[in-house]
């Protein structure tokens, strides 16, 4: 299972990297995320992260954390990430759906 969710966040960091938020924001968010923002604003606060954080040049991985509710099954992932600009901590909730991973969360901390 963690090597899926490792696939799955290196997906979102190339897309971020490439300031593709609109991927991110279609096809790897949870419907809970585009519930609460609509497409702008999910863009918008993607592109302020960039502009004040730059783009992950490395990420470690140290702390995960899987459980299971009846609504699936959730991870938890934490990375500390070398950025270009400030590091920070970065901490996903993903949700499985049959076989996909979907962001459900996301939490960028400067450290």
């Amino acid at each position: 299972m963690l090597p899926s969710v490792d696939r799955f966040v290196g997906s979102f960091y190339a897309q971020y990297n490439h300031r593709d938020f609109s991927y991110i924001y279609n096809i790897l968010s949870h419907q809970k995320i585009r519930s609460r923002l609509n497409p702008d604003q999910f863009q918008s606060m993607m592109q302020d992260t960039y502009a004040k954080l730059g783009s992950v040049k490395k990420r470690k991985r140290v702390e995960w954390k899987r459980w299971r509710t009846k609504d699936g099954t959730f991870f938890l992932i934490e990375y500390k990430a070398k950025r270009t600009r400030i590091n920070s901590v970065d901490k996903f909730v993903l949700i499985k759906q049959k076989k996909d991973w979907f962001m459900f969360d996301y939490v960028i901390r400067a450290s």
